[in-house]
Parts: C-alpha cells; structure tokens; sequence
C-alpha cells in the first residue's frame, strides 16, 4: 500500500487539522480575553455604582472612594484653586443630614480629617473612621450614599473658613 493512505490515516490527518483549527482559534479568543482584562474592560465599579462627583470637576478632585468594613472611608483628593489651601477639614456625611445654624451637617463632628496643606494640582490619599451616625451599618455590600464638605483657609495659620459642600458619593461597603 506505497502512495496510499488507508481510512484510518485520512481520518487521523482529519481530526489532527480540526483540532490545529480550532486550537488556534481558541488561543487567539483566550488572547483577545487576556487584552481585555488587562485593559481593565471588564472593572464593574462604574456599573456596581461607585462613585464620588465633585460640584466642580475642574476645582476638586475626588477619585476612588471605598469604605471598609471597619469603617475606614478613604479617596483620593486633590484641588485646584489656584493657591495653597490650609488647615483643610475634609468631612463626610450622610445624604440625608441635617443641617446646623452654620449650614454644616450636624451629623459629620466624629468624621472629618484634617489637611495641613494642600497645594493646586496635587492630590493626596484621606482617610478617616466613620462615627457610627455616619454610617450605621457597616456590613458587606452596605449602601451608602453621602455628601463631601471642606473646610479650610487661604492664609498659613488662619483660621478655616465656612463649609463648603464639594460632592457627593454613592458607594458599598467592600
């Protein structure tokens, strides 16, 4: 059987072309995947509803809020001004908090942090623990839906001016 190739041959060079085939086209799909993860495509947040909006994108930064299960809130934040901010109180609070003679939220005096300086264009990672008031449940995938206020002084040393409420912030408890 010189020059011949009997059905059992035809078949196997058959099945090895099949699997070549689709090999190669299972590895350029696992390839296409590996790009698209990389690129961060498949990052839900945006979809799960995390966010922090600032009143004003082009004066405040605001980025990458979360909130822990100990309480711990932390963002990126950042201003832009035009000069040095000082004595800077950043504080939280719920959506729903009243409002106090000063048109503060009453319910923020246990979680703010403190900003010593703060110079146009740069952004710092804050934290600070939320009271029990500011975030009562502290669970898994707790919703919390709050605003952001700042407080600070133009001049080093003075004292900080009136609250200003800067944004909001829409996030679950991870």
């Amino acid at each position: 059987m010189i020059g011949k190739v009997s059905k059992q041959g035809m078949r196997a060079q058959s099945a090895m072309e099949y699997l070549m085939t689709y090999g190669w086209a299972i590895l350029v799909i696992a390839v296409v995947f590996a790009a698209l993860f990389a690129l961060n495509i498949f990052n839900l947040s945006g979809v799960s509803g995390v966010s922090c909006t600032v009143t004003s994108s082009a004066t405040y930064v605001c980025q990458q809020p979360s909130i822990q299960t100990n309480s711990l809130f932390s963002l990126t934040f950042g201003q832009n001004t035009g000069q040095t901010i000082y004595n800077a109180i950043l504080s939280v609070a719920p959506q729903s908090s009243a409002l106090n003679t000063l048109g503060f939220p009453s319910t923020v005096s246990r979680s703010t942090v403190s900003i010593n300086s703060l110079a146009p264009g740069v952004t710092t990672v804050v934290g600070v623990v939320l009271s029990s008031n500011v975030l009562p449940a502290n669970t898994l995938q707790t919703p919390f839906q709050g605003t952001l206020w700042l407080n600070y002084s133009t001049t080093s040393g003075g004292v900080a001016s009136s609250a200003l409420q800067i944004g909001t912030i829409n996030m679950k408890v991870t």
